[in-house]
């Protein structure tokens, strides 16, 4: 399961349940407070789960940067031994 569907899930969780509770045979201010309540906890996974895509992408951003200078050096290296070769067969 990736985590588009894991996000809707979640979404789909919170709009389920207050609705839910909408139709739900409770007083109108505790199912107003219960209605409030879902909601916080909705917007709080969803806050989570931004801060770990957030998290994940700083990852690979810093993943690709270090792949990235690597690869460089590889090819400044090679750059130098080929100038080298060259500069042996040329004299």
């Amino acid at each position: 399961m990736n985590r588009t569907h894991i996000s809707g899930f979640l979404i789909g969780l919170s709009v389920g349940g207050s609705i839910a509770l909408l139709f739900a045979p409770r007083p109108g201010k505790k199912t107003r407070s219960q209605i409030a309540q879902t909601a916080s906890d909705g917007v709080n996974c969803v806050t989570e789960y931004g801060e770990a895509v957030r998290d994940s992408a700083h990852e690979l951003v810093d993943r690709g940067k270090e792949e990235v200078a690597r690869q460089a050096e590889g090819v400044a290296k090679a750059i130098k031994r080929g100038t080298e070769v060259y500069q042996e067969t040329v004299r």
